[in-house]
């Protein structure tokens, strides 16, 4: 597996650069940059019909110091990201976004994954690297494995908080292969 991995990550890194592409990684405010952000998020949103995010989510975050950005680069023009959140010991990756017109000749969504392996090995404080809820053929054949998660839910509603808790008792919440909560009775 480990060569499998390897010569993945090469052919990846080959094809990315070959295109002009470059991959930047962004530790500070990055508020400048969340229109485009958004942009390649909500294609990527609007290709999978699921919306987590609105702008507000990502203009918060770009000013947090637990946020970090990493763009993928073409022609002076962000053609992928992906949001990381540091919190050790895990790096997690939040989300992505893609400008579907270079991105998939270019293999981007491969080299960001790539740069997010090398960006929590460098910082060398992390034991582990969440890459999201999705677990596709592309993400098993880098070495990504699947492990069991537990999801925690608040509200600052006391009634719907309430309502909540009540549900917790007889429903069991799952996220299945294709990354979808599923809720089922216990």
């Amino acid at each position: 597996m480990l060569y499998f991995t390897l010569n993945n990550y090469e052919k990846s890194e080959k094809l990315f650069t070959g295109y002009g592409g470059s991959v930047e990684y962004i530790e500070g405010d990055w508020t400048e940059y969340v229109p485009q952000i958004y942009q390649l998020y909500a294609n990527v949103a609007e290709r999978h019909g699921e919306w987590l995010y609105d702008l507000n989510f990502f203009k918060d975050i770009a000013k947090r110091s637990d946020y970090k950005l990493l763009l993928a680069w073409f022609d002076q023009e962000i053609i992928g990201m992906t949001v990381l959140q540091e919190e050790p010991p895990t790096l997690h990756s939040i989300c992505c976004g893609f400008d579907y017109l270079h991105s998939s000749k270019s293999y981007t969504y491969s080299r960001l994954n790539y740069a997010f392996i090398e960006e929590g090995i460098k910082l060398k404080k992390f034991k582990n690297i969440d890459a999201g809820m999705t677990a596709d053929q592309s993400k098993q054949n880098i070495g990504y494995e699947s492990v069991p998660v537990c999801l925690d839910i608040y509200c600052k509603n006391k009634v719907i908080r309430w309502i909540l808790c009540g549900l917790s008792y007889v429903l069991e919440a799952s996220i299945t292969p294709s990354g979808k909560l599923k809720f089922s009775w216990k």
